[in-house]
């Protein structure tokens, strides 16, 4: 699975369209009636999927706005006592309630006084929309606490259809996932989407040296260190000379890892690289920094090597001979 989408829909449509009075309920007549009335409406009719949903999202909105200003004034709305949003596949709106709140049920029975049952159902649900949407910030804050210390994709969103906040992460410990139901419990669902973080894509050659020598070419890479923390975002090489002749090469490079013994590709967010030629001579060293950031993929920990091709101009100066060689390293937590 690649990049897995999740579609987290709070549908609060307000409609501001005229309508029958409070205690009116809506029936298959005035529905047909209000439809024709609403020919010069600004909102189009190819604006709506189907006539059931038009209704909804016209008519039957009116009048819930209209319960609610009457149940709770201007001071609060339906927001502080549970969740609202609109089942499309069910072509109905959906409230959620508080069990426990009687402004929440006195609102319940002013709706079912109001609104044709086939319009409306209702849910009990634990926490609010606001409250939903106050502890999405403290969700993501304590998230980014955890993965500060590494490149680590993440997503918060309030899933208001099952009354929840929702966090997709790449990576996260069994000891971080604890601490984190323990704050919130059931209001918190994680998945972690390390698929998302799936290198597919095998390096063309699994065996590079850190030198190669052929003929009179001997060229060798290695890093600065041989190990490095998961956090590191440079890594220095140094290229080494020791041949007989000049070599040619530029700034591209690719970041391979090895996974179960094989070499894969590590993707680039765009892989761009200034097209500079540069030259190394005989007895002469280069150093290059390598940036870990700007990938299409979150670092994590095992070997990596950098590659590097090289290559040496003959007599005729119109072929080249190439080599490649890596520098390897690893990233540790």
């Amino acid at each position: 699975m690649n990049v897995k989408q999740f579609l987290f829909i709070a549908s609060i449509f307000i409609g501001t369209m005229s309508g029958c009075g409070i205690g009116e309920k809506v029936t298959e007549t005035e529905t047909k009636d209000t439809d024709s009335s609403q020919s010069n409406s600004t909102i189009q009719d190819d604006y709506f999927e189907n006539d059931t949903l038009k209704t909804l999202q016209t008519d039957v909105s009116k009048r819930i706005k209209q319960v609610e200003n009457d149940v709770f004034g201007e001071e609060e709305n339906r927001n502080d006592y549970g969740t609202f949003y609109l089942d499309r596949e069910k072509e109905q709106y959906v409230v959620g309630l508080l069990e426990d709140s009687a402004k929440a049920q006195e609102f319940r029975e002013a709706l079912k006084d109001t609104i044709e049952d086939k319009w409306i159902r209702f849910e009990t649900v634990s926490y609010t929309t606001n409250t939903l949407h106050s502890k999405m910030s403290v969700v993501y804050d304590d998230v980014k606490e955890f993965a500060k210390d590494k490149r680590n994709n993440f997503h918060v969103a309030s899933d208001i259809s099952n009354n929840q906040i929702n966090l997709v992460i790449d990576h996260l410990t069994e000891d971080e996932q604890a601490q984190l139901y323990n704050k919130f419990g059931d209001m918190l669902s994680i998945t972690i989407d390390e698929e998302q973080n799936e290198l597919t894509k095998k390096a063309n050659e699994q065996e590079i040296s850190e030198q190669v020598s052929e003929d009179e070419i001997t060229v060798g890479m290695t890093a600065e260190k041989f190990q490095y923390p998961i956090t590191t975002e440079i890594v220095k090489l140094t290229v080494r000379n020791t041949g007989d002749v000049p070599l040619l090469f530029g700034t591209h490079y690719t970041i391979q890892k090895k996974i179960d013994g094989t070499w894969y590709e590590v993707p680039f967010d765009n892989g761009a690289f200034n097209d500079i030629g540069l030259s190394i001579s005989p007895g002469n060293t280069y150093e290059e920094e390598v940036h870990l950031t700007g990938l299409d993929y979150t670092l994590t920990e095992g070997t990596y090597r950098v590659v590097k091709s090289f290559d040496q101009e003959d007599k005729d100066h119109d072929r080249f001979k190439t080599v490649r060689v890596a520098a390897t390293f690893d990233l540790v937590p």
